[in-house]
């Protein structure tokens, strides 16, 4: 899978040959934003404001209802399962924090601030 993003929508395309054909799918992320695939199936999109979920391989898209609002401090993120990811936030003093999630975003333990 591979994404790419404009101010608008971030925009999903998915190939099934190794890459040789790829297709756009229906499903599209208000707001340019990070995207991480953890599998063929499950990924997770950062828009600006609000992480969402996939688990159909980007087809739809859902907002997690998460316990932190990272908002305009959100730098980066690193899932690697559907549960296990981290968060990196940069505030405007270039002050980095790091959170880990071990429930899919819903909830965000802060271990470095």
């Amino acid at each position: 899978m591979h994404y790419t993003a404009d101010a608008v929508q971030t925009l999903v395309f998915a190939s099934h040959d190794g890459g040789m054909t790829w297709a756009l799918l229906p499903g599209r992320i208000p707001g340019g934003g990070q995207v991480q695939f953890v599998s063929a199936d499950d990924g997770f999109a950062w828009d600006g404001g609000q992480l969402n979920a996939t688990h159909d391989g980007g087809k739809t898209w859902a907002p997690v209802s998460t316990s932190s609002s990272f908002g305009a401090d959100f730098w980066k993120m690193d899932f690697v399962s559907v549960n296990a990811g981290w968060a990196l936030t940069m505030d405007a003093t270039s002050h980095v924090s790091v959170y880990r999630t071990t429930d899919g975003g819903k909830s965000w333990t802060v271990l470095i601030q």
